[in-house]
């Protein structure tokens, strides 16, 4: 006779092949993937979700951050070359360098991420990669590209988040596919393991 205070053997199992695909997925090909990022959030100012600021302030100068953000993504090609686009991508620049500082503690999840998908969308998406050589290939990016970001995280746990930081999170996202499709067009290929 089952036991209605036990879950099903079935739930049980499922959850412990779960559990050991997880392990497993850290350690594909036998290459140790990252388990951190490489930026700071205070949990006790953000809630991830965009639900509650613990202080005033903080909620104003994240709101204007991402506002920025949203502003820069959308901005018709033909308004950046203008001195307010210039200008705009003087102090978007600024925010961006000032989301690489080491050591700096961010209030807002959503607006370091957003800063962070920022610097892959803009420049070059493989300029943050550690192993150069001929066998990086597609996970070693997208374990550099979420342990720097964090954007894969958001994706696969927080959509309140994602939904929050609106559409120039997508846009980013859209930007990044776009600069790596770029990249798979170019002959020959700086690293040919990536399109496998």
């Amino acid at each position: 006779v089952p036991n209605p205070l036990l879950p099903p053997l079935s739930l049980i199992m499922r959850a412990l092949f779960s559990a050991v695909l997880g392990v497993l997925a850290w350690q594909v090909g036998g290459k140790d993937y990252a388990k951190t990022y490489s930026f700071m959030a205070d949990r006790g100012e953000c809630d991830g979700q965009c639900t509650y600021c613990r202080h005033a302030d903080i909620q104003r100068k994240w709101s204007e951050i991402r506002t920025q953000i949203g502003h820069y993504v959308y901005r018709p090609k033909e308004e950046k070359a203008t001195l307010a686009g210039l200008a705009e991508h003087r102090e978007v620049q600024e925010l961006i360098n000032w989301s690489w500082i080491k050591g700096t503690n961010y209030e807002c999840i959503l607006g370091i991420i957003a800063l962070r998908l920022l610097s892959f969308g803009y420049s070059d998406p493989m300029q943050f990669n550690a192993d150069t050589g001929e066998d990086f290939d597609v996970l070693d990016f997208l374990d550099t590209f979420n342990s720097h970001t964090g954007a894969l995280d958001l994706l696969t746990s927080s959509w309140a988040a994602l939904l929050a930081g609106g559409w120039p999170v997508f846009k980013q996202f859209d930007l990044v596919g776009r600069k790596l499709a770029d990249m798979m067009d170019d002959r020959p290929m700086k690293y040919p393991s990536i399109d496998r």
